[in-house]
């Protein structure tokens, strides 16, 4: 927030909740070697290899195509 001049939004803190619950579950059932992300609207863990593997790759570069347009 430092960096983007600013304090953190109600919906950053719910979200910032939201992911630390799913963080403590997973943990709980053995869920090592997980991250924590929000896809398609909604909180969830997927395999940290997939998140750095990035199989969203075309909706990222779609976004960028649309900053690109918009800056």
């Amino acid at each position: 927030y430092v960096q983007r001049g600013g304090c953190p939004t109600a919906s950053d803190r719910v979200l910032a909740s939201e992911m630390g619950v799913a963080a403590v579950s997973a943990l709980m059932e053995d869920g090592s070697g997980l991250c924590v992300c929000k896809k398609n609207n909604k909180v969830c863990t997927m395999p940290i290899e997939d998140a750095l593997n990035g199989d969203d790759k075309q909706a990222v570069l779609e976004k960028y195509e649309v900053f690109k347009t918009l800056w």
